[in-house]
């Protein structure tokens, strides 16, 4: 008996010995060379942290920043329309734009149609001559809140349209006799403008206008005498 406690207390100090071995190797492991062992906490602190939530963008203040606009064009005043035209005014300006623009679309008809060159030469002064008129007319008028006729009226028109119907020799004929009967319409017109027209800008154009009028009546005579 003696002899097998012995034997037992034998066995449990050698298992001793060898756990305390175990456990010495373990603290004492060399790795390989070339290799480092790997320590939790070095592992734990080389290891990117993970952003629990996204950071915003950062937005930019514009309190502080400088805004340039540039300034607006300053418009052009219109000019301001003139309500003293008058009822006989208007009348007048009426048959005075009328009269020039069929002066001009009948001597237009005359470039085309006529084949003598004193009556294209005659027609070609009416064009000009009537045209700057009608434009300065029309500005006028529109200056002082009025608008002048820019189409012919129903009879102008049907004379126009005659014209167009003709061809040359008559149609020469024709012109001259329609320019003659015109011109002394007008004539008439502008001279009684001093008597009816009130505007004094309005009446100083037909003072000036009434001239080229009894001008170009005069060279219609001659006309007529061209063979």
């Amino acid at each position: 008996m003696k002899m097998q406690l012995l034997l037992l207390g034998a066995l449990v100090l050698c298992g001793c010995r060898k756990e305390s071995e175990a456990a010495e190797d373990w603290t004492t492991y060399k790795a390989p060379s070339g290799e480092q062992p790997a320590d939790p906490r070095a592992v734990e602190a080389a290891a990117p942290r993970a952003e629990s939530e996204e950071q915003p963008p950062q937005e930019t203040d514009l309190r502080n920043e400088l805004v340039i606009v540039p300034d607006a064009p300053t418009p052009t005043p219109e000019p301001t329309p003139d309500p003293t035209l008058t009822p006989d005014d208007l009348q007048f300006v009426q048959q005075a734009a009328y009269d020039g623009l069929y002066a001009v679309l009948s001597s237009q008809l005359a470039l085309e149609k006529s084949t003598s060159e004193p009556h294209r030469s005659f027609a070609q002064k009416l064009i000009d001559e009537h045209s700057a008129s009608n434009k300065e007319l029309a500005d006028l008028v529109r200056i002082k809140g009025g608008e002048a006729p820019t189409t012919l009226d129903a009879s102008r028109q049907r004379k126009l349209d005659e014209l167009d119907a003709l061809e040359p020799p008559a149609f020469d004929g024709a012109y001259r006799d329609a320019q003659i009967q015109a011109h002394e319409d007008s004539i008439r017109q502008f001279e009684d403008a001093a008597s009816v027209v009130d505007d004094p800008e309005l009446l100083t154009f037909a003072q000036r206008v009434l001239p080229k009028l009894r001008e170009h009546r005069r060279e219609l005579d001659e006309l007529h005498e061209t063979p």
